[in-house]
């Protein structure tokens, strides 16, 4: 074990070919460029946004740091939807489209349907585009295969 002359923290060498002075290559940066040594005993006092416990912070990660551990993070990011807002008992991601289980995967009926009936795969890049606009209407009448590009055309010419 060696300690860093930068930050005085302890760290374990490497084998002779690659030999270091300092524990990390920002104390060997500050070290070369003789600049001041920050110190890690300086932080802050916080409260845990979960638990509200008190939790000490060092100062280069004030902005990161927010939980006492994963769990809490855990805990309170279940409570909450992609935009950090709390959770009411509704779905946050409403898919209109009807999903069957078939060969250990969800697959959109729609697709399926399609499938069915021209008698083969549908690769990635082909789109099902539904003409009337009703995800729930699965009528072969009402399905078109489309390209990406065709499909996203057809939805900016609507609005």
């Amino acid at each position: 074990m060696e300690i860093c002359p930068t930050c005085s923290n302890f760290f374990k060498q490497k084998p002779p070919s690659q030999r270091r002075i300092c524990c990390s290559v920002q104390c060997a940066n500050i070290l070369k460029k003789g600049k001041e040594v920050p110190s890690r005993k300086t932080g802050v006092i916080k409260r845990c946004m979960q638990c509200t416990k008190e939790i000490y912070v060092v100062n280069c990660k004030i902005k990161r740091k927010s939980f006492c551990n994963r769990e809490c993070q855990y805990k309170y990011l279940k409570n909450k939807n992609s935009w950090g807002f709390k959770k009411n008992n509704t779905s946050t991601k409403n898919n209109p489209y009807k999903r069957i289980f078939k060969n250990g995967k969800y697959i959109k009926e729609h697709r399926l349907i399609m499938e069915n009936h021209i008698g083969r795969i549908l690769k990635k890049e082909e789109y099902i585009h539904h003409i009337n606009g009703d995800h729930s209407d699965n009528r072969i009448e009402n399905l078109q295969i489309v390209s990406n590009s065709y499909h996203g055309h057809i939805h900016k010419s609507k609005n």
